[in-house]
């Protein structure tokens, strides 16, 4: 089983920034939803695989979980390019293909294919849950591809900040 966690809320989350790969600090709600999120501990998952984006990293320091946490650059968010930090009702750019990329950026193919390379790899031995935090686009990567889902129903996925998905 996957447990696929989102960050705790951004500043750039509340002011509809497109964030990507840049980072912006925990808002207070981010905070609580954090350690919220520290709830799963109960479940002890092992292994903890994480995003190393800040704002991923500042949730986790928020958790409290014991165990090691491997850090892997393939959950990070999709790479919007020159539109990351712009407001996005201010976006003059949309993607209308899948495999269009965002100027100085990446695809939804390039990021389902990260989210597929790193499952490829997870072990799949692991008597007890796999707990994954990272962000809204690379988890509902991971979800879909994880349930068989068409790349059109992916697409409609959202997960709100500090929410958690078990697949």
């Amino acid at each position: 089983m996957l447990i696929l966690a989102r960050h705790g809320e951004t500043v750039w989350n509340v002011e509809g920034r497109i964030q990507g790969q840049k980072d912006s600090p925990l808002t207070a709600r981010g905070v609580e939803q954090a350690k919220q999120l520290g709830r799963l501990r109960r479940l002890n998952p092992c292994p903890i695989f994480a995003s190393p984006l800040g704002r991923v990293t500042a949730t986790i320091n928020l958790l409290g979980l014991s165990g090691k946490i491997f850090y892997d650059s393939r959950l990070e968010e999709m790479n919007f390019g020159d539109y990351e930090g712009i407001i996005k009702s201010q976006s003059p750019y949309t993607i209308s293909a899948w495999d269009e990329s965002y100027p100085n950026g990446e695809s939804y193919k390039d990021v389902y294919n990260r989210a597929m390379k790193f499952l490829c790899t997870l072990p799949t031995n692991i008597p007890g849950p796999i707990l994954i935090i990272a962000h809204e686009t690379i988890n509902k990567y991971l979800a879909g591809i994880t349930l068989q889902l068409p790349r059109e129903k992916i697409l409609t996925l959202k997960q709100p900040n500090g929410l958690v998905w078990l697949v």
